[in-house]
């Protein structure tokens, strides 16, 4: 009987030091998630209309003539992209990206507040040339155009309040099905 009771005692108390243990480890993870998630409240998030930034391009390109327009949904016609960088190698491309061109609708930021660059990158992310002349970035920020500031392993939007990186797969079209593939559109926008 002395047997039965002592095994009884050590069932209860291992039964208790489980309960407490498991008890400490539930509290321990509700002020972690409670202490972290104040902790997240603090950091900034940008602009609702940052979303659009994609579809708001594609719409402002779409008021070009039709030999610089360039994307459209997910598919970037290379030889058309080839005449717009031509033509915007050294200007701003803020207008397209977040602001509005003749009748396209903007999304509702100033172009003034933000500075773009534009960028694809292949499979390998390796930056694909944009033009013979071998530009890689598109746009403007504070200290030149994106191709020269990147080129010299500068952060482009150092210097600015914020930097918001987004990307989109699209279809790059050379115009051959078999060597068409799959890039990666890049966005960085600084904002001011």
């Amino acid at each position: 009987m002395n047997k039965m009771n002592t095994k009884k005692a050590q069932i209860f108390s291992m039964d208790l030091v489980f309960g407490i243990i498991i008890f400490i480890l539930i509290l321990l993870l509700f002020l972690g998630f409670f202490l972290f998630g104040s902790i997240t409240k603090n950091i900034k998030t940008y602009d609702y209309e940052m979303d659009y930034l994609f579809m708001n391009m594609e719409k402002n390109v779409g008021q070009l003539n039709d030999a610089m327009i360039f994307i459209h949904g997910s598919r970037i016609d290379a030889a058309r992209l080839r005449t717009f960088t031509n033509a915007y190698e050294d200007k701003s491309i803020d207008d397209f990206v977040i602001g509005y061109v003749g009748a396209a609708r903007g999304i509702g930021l100033d172009p003034a507040a933000y500075d773009v660059c534009l960028y694809f990158t292949d499979n390998d992310a390796s930056i694909i040339s944009l033009a013979p002349s071998g530009i890689k970035y598109l746009g403007n920020v504070t200290e030149g155009t994106c191709n020269s500031v990147i080129n010299q392993g500068k952060n482009p939007c150092d210097g600015y309040e914020e930097a918001i990186s987004m990307f989109k797969p699209v279809l790059m079209d050379v115009g051959n099905s078999d060597i068409n593939r799959i890039v990666q559109m890049n966005l960085v926008v600084c904002k001011k």
